[in-house]
């Protein structure tokens, strides 16, 4: 199993992205799509990063966090992780599938 990021709000591994918390829940990569980025606050409040996408059809948070740095770290272990998937379903023949 490969681990793209581990810390103590996330865990993303080569299938499953991890939120930690008071609402844990676990979503598995090959049931995302259209992972994006939003931001939401502003000048009177802290700005709020987000990871959202569609989970079977609905579109759910996936992370927040107000500190840019470990945003940055979990946006950056999801691409991989979701790249790697990409990857190996190219490589086994799995191209059309999800």
């Amino acid at each position: 199993m490969t681990t793209y990021y581990r810390g103590p709000t996330a865990l993303i591994t080569h299938d499953v992205f991890v939120v930690r918390g008071p609402r844990s829940q676990t979503f598995r990569l090959d049931e995302l799509d259209g992972v994006y980025v939003a931001t939401e606050g502003g000048l009177l409040r802290p700005r709020i990063f987000e990871l959202r996408a569609h989970h079977r059809g609905v579109e759910v948070l996936l992370f927040s966090c107000s500190d840019p740095r470990i945003f940055g770290q979990v946006r950056r272990g999801l691409v991989r992780a979701l790249e790697g998937r990409r990857d190996r379903m190219e490589q086994g023949g799995l191209s059309g599938y999800r």
